[in-house]
């Protein structure tokens, strides 16, 4: 092989890798193309090769983040101001719209007062509880990084875990997405997204059947939980990486549940996934069988008591 065809292939490695790096980075590839410009060589099919390449499953739900949407109605919650009022502060580049805005609130307001079992959520993600193998109650964490869309008065950083948008989940009729696709794209995303990049992930570690340890309804979505244990050979706080996601840390699980939203920077649901979890875990030293637990965020709740001081939407 000539130094020349090396180089080449080199040079094509390279660049689909910085293709890659960018999907995980910006979560869809209308995004990759205009962080680009558009002065990209390939077209919008030969990204999807290179990914599919790669293994990576494609991001679940709309273009703008949940954490866009979420971070709209924490400052609603904290304002106590109508939608429309609160939408006209928004700076121009806010993506979600005000008929998507009104939509998820109206779906709150209707759905807030029934059994939660019984409720039909518009819109499903995924959150994932990590944890090394050798000590259960240590949750991972980061620092949510990923590039700001807007300025709602929350701090740059707030406190995560790995989690976002995913597809319903398989059903008895077999329509649907398996689990573990859902849990590999997080962990894809937000976890091991350098090794993703470099084709290194270590699928071992992903749970053949998982099964989520409890839901949580935040906003119009229905977050399904799920625990990964590590073995100590993938735990190391070194081995994550991020472009969402940084300054990876263990947290014990009390502490993270104790915590007030008012008082740290810490990202809508993670709190109540983390006293979900306490929950979970008391069924199991108990030893009945911890059957996943339906529950509904702070923020729902805190939104269907909002809603009664103003006029429906």
């Amino acid at each position: 092989m000539t130094v020349e065809i090396i180089m080449d292939n080199e040079r094509e490695l390279q660049f689909n890798q910085m293709i890659v790096a960018d999907y995980l980075t910006h979560g869809s590839v209308d995004e990759v193309f205009t962080a680009h410009r558009y002065d990209l060589p390939i077209s919008y099919p030969g990204v999807h090769r290179i990914l599919n390449r790669w293994g990576i499953v494609k991001s679940a739900g709309p273009n703008t983040r949940l954490a866009e949407s979420l971070a709209f109605f924490t400052r609603l919650l904290e304002e106590r101001i109508p939608l429309e009022r609160l939408y006209k502060q928004m700076p121009p580049n806010f993506m979600t719209s005000m008929a998507t805005l009104h939509r998820i609130y109206g779906h709150i307001k209707k759905q807030v007062k029934k059994e939660l079992e019984q409720r039909s959520p518009l819109r499903y993600g995924t959150a994932l509880i990590v944890s090394p193998q050798d000590d259960g109650y240590k949750i991972l964490t980061g620092l949510d990084v990923s590039p700001p869309k807007l300025d709602l008065g929350k701090q740059y950083g707030s406190v995560s875990l790995p989690m976002g948008f995913s597809k319903k989940s398989k059903d008895h009729s077999g329509k649907g997405e398996e689990p573990t696709t859902s849990v590999l794209r997080v962990m894809q995303q937000e976890v091991f997204a350098q090794e993703t990049v470099d084709q290194r992930f270590p699928y071992e570690i992903i749970p053949r059947n998982p099964n989520p340890m409890m839901y949580l309804d935040i906003a119009d979505v229905r977050v399904a939980v799920y625990r990964i244990n590590l073995p100590p050979k993938y735990s190391d706080i070194s081995s994550f990486s991020s472009f969402k996601l940084q300054d990876f840390q263990y947290v014990d699980a009390d502490a993270l549940a104790g915590c007030s939203a008012s008082d740290v920077h810490i990202r809508m649901g993670v709190i109540d996934i983390a006293q979900g979890f306490l929950h979970h875990m008391a069924g199991e030293i108990s030893c009945k069988t911890p059957l996943p637990r339906y529950y509904e965020s702070n923020l729902n709740r805190g939104l269907a008591a909002l809603a009664l001081d103003f006029v429906d939407v």
